[in-house]
């Protein structure tokens, strides 16, 4: 029980933490996750609005669903589109998470709760890109929703970013604010979001008969600074995957991989949690439908 008010601290119970929201912070992809959940100069598919929305403005469109078991049975999904081309793209997420079986007690403390609730957090966004020759720009609104035992709150926020293709072959720089916006009340406390700003670079590049993408982010969030890396290596329809994720007391190496045919692809991302939180696993199924 006590690694369940661990995990409610650390989403949306405004009274215990200082920051809400953070689904906001989940990755919706298990190609991001296994890679560190880098890549914020290579957004790519329907889901590319969550992490970079600037990465929406190139041809192509498809759907995606990703399915993230969290530790301690936490669990959340999200469904992603985008359709584009070269000179602009649109694309539209929506996702739900809960926390399932929190105990609450009174001002007294026994052995035994009086009860268990869950909390429910979840947000749709609505993606918009365009490209400017090697520079694109894009920005997402998102709509908030978050209910505990008794009460709930919606919000608003913005996230704005942009890419670059720079004159070295492969190399290309990105940057994102994310979740700049306001929400309601619960218990009479504001909700806090969890503002970030991303920048990173990414390569790709063809050696050993592989093509080959390697990504890093430089991560602020309040006053934290963090750094996320990633690397993958694809061969035909298969891709293998490797990240680290650097500043945190309980995330560190990450992997996965990918499968792909004409139309179809499957991704699996698996990230480590100590502590004796448990494990993350990410799976996400997409369709290119042009």
């Amino acid at each position: 029980m006590k690694t369940k008010l661990i995990l409610l601290s650390l989403f949306s119970v405004p009274c215990i933490w200082a920051s809400g929201f953070q689904s906001l912070g989940m990755g919706p992809e298990a190609r991001w996750g296994a890679m560190g959940n880098s890549g914020v100069a290579i957004p790519e598919g329907a889901f590319a609005g969550c992490l970079n929305p600037a990465g929406l403005a190139r041809p192509g469109g498809g759907f995606a669903l990703t399915h993230v078991r969290w530790f301690q049975d936490v669990s959340g999904s999200m469904l992603g589109f985008w359709s584009g081309d070269s000179g602009s793209g649109t694309g539209a997420c929506a996702a739900f998470t809960e926390i399932p079986d929190i105990a609450y007690r009174n001002e007294v403390p026994v052995s035994e709760p009086l009860g268990f609730f869950n909390v429910y957090e979840a947000y749709a966004a609505l993606s918009r890109a365009k490209a400017f020759g090697n520079l694109s720009a894009g920005l997402s609104v998102k709509l908030l929703y978050s209910k505990t035992v008794l009460e709930d709150a919606w919000g608003a926020a913005l996230d704005a970013g942009f890419l670059c293709r720079t004159p070295v072959s492969g190399l290309t720089c990105g940057a994102v604010v994310q979740n700049l916006g306001k929400t309601g009340s619960l218990r009479s406390e504001d909700i806090p979001l969890p503002f970030t700003v991303k920048a990173g670079a990414a390569w790709s590049f063809r050696a050993l008969r592989l093509d080959w993408k390697a990504c890093v982010d430089g991560i602020r969030e309040k006053e934290v600074v963090r750094a996320h890396a990633g690397l993958e290596a694809a061969s035909g329809r298969v891709w293998l995957r490797c990240g680290y994720q650097a500043g945190y007391e309980n995330r560190g190496l990450t992997a996965g991989l990918g499968l792909k045919t004409s139309r179809f692809r499957l991704d699996y991302g698996y990230m480590p949690v100590g502590s004796s939180l448990g494990d993350v696993h990410l799976f996400t199924f997409g369709l290119q439908v042009r």
